[in-house]
């Protein structure tokens, strides 16, 4: 099965229930499913066709997750930059996967903005809050404008490619990885085996641009759990969300998981509702395992 009508039961599940929540702003199950649909069908009124890719260069945040998803339903391919990429590789990582639409904001497209319009494939360019002075750059709010469409998102192929994430490039250039509609959503029925369900408050505590991320996002969606976003990710902003929101579930590098506790220890915060934590890293020492169990008896 395809990603889109698997998210499409969890909204018909639990329609009310919240789907995403980014700061201040939520997403129920149907509101979201609707949203993401606006954004499929002003991406396809802006020219983007089935098989093209889309260039998602953006931090964690709502814009990041309705694109996601929006890319899908249009039978696009989503392509995430890493936020940490500088002018060169995200040129080269652009040109080579010739992304024909790019989506970004304004703290991240300076590192393009001298030579965006000479990437070849390019057709559209939209910007979160607004287009700098002098550029003809779509605002993102365009994507989510009213529009009348006959467009079907669900009658995709299972094995059309849905995500292509570039490696970091530490050893060599970065790598696109591809993944399909199939693997991803039986990378999520594979995920409830780690209690990945819907009775959990997921916390991401990594850049949805790389891979763990990614998945975390999407299988909260596909099992119908509630996905928290974090702008920034820092100790006192992943405790906080704990404790405001009843987070049950994250996964995050050894490195940030052990700075939230060791934060806790000296700022406790409320998070009793902590049930999984799951370390994205092939190996977790004994030692982080003993130094992060300690704060969570912190109360």
């Amino acid at each position: 099965m395809s990603l889109i009508p698997t998210l499409r039961q969890s909204a018909l599940r639990a329609p009310t229930k919240a789907a995403v929540i980014c700061g201040e702003r939520s997403w129920s199950y149907s509101e979201f499913d609707q949203i993401t649909d606006t954004v499929a069908a002003n991406l396809v009124a802006d020219g983007v066709l089935p098989g093209d890719r889309v260039a998602l260069h953006l931090f964690n945040g709502f814009e990041l997750a309705l694109s996601y998803i929006a890319c899908f339903k249009a039978r696009a391919i989503a392509v995430p930059i890493n936020t940490r990429f500088k002018g060169p590789e995200i040129d080269y990582v652009l040109r080579h996967s010739a992304c024909v639409c790019y989506i970004g904001q304004p703290e991240l497209f300076c590192e393009v903005a001298a030579f965006w319009k000479r990437w070849p494939s390019l057709s559209c360019c939209c910007l979160t809050g607004g287009a700098p002075n002098g550029e003809k750059i779509q605002p993102f709010d365009d994507l989510l404008r009213s529009v009348h469409s006959t467009l079907s998102f669900d009658n995709i192929p299972n094995d059309a490619t849905a995500a292509i994430l570039y490696t970091s490039g530490t050893t060599a250039r970065p790598k696109g990885v591809t993944h399909s509609h199939q693997t991803l959503a039986e990378t999520a029925k594979a995920m409830q085996g780690i209690n990945l369900d819907e009775n959990q408050i997921v916390l991401v505590v990594s850049s949805m641009a790389h891979m763990v991320g990614t998945i975390l996002f999407l299988c909260s969606l596909l099992n119908g759990a509630t996905f928290v976003l974090l702008p920034k990710i820092e100790p006192r902003t992943v405790l906080q969300a704990f404790q405001r929101h009843r987070c049950t579930y994250t996964i995050g590098l050894p490195t940030t998981l052990l700075s939230v506790a060791q934060f806790q220890l000296t700022n406790p915060h409320d998070v009793s509702s902590c049930r999984f934590f799951t370390a994205e890293a092939t190996l977790f020492p004994r030692h982080y395992a003993q130094r992060f169990r300690e704060p969570w008896a912190v109360r």
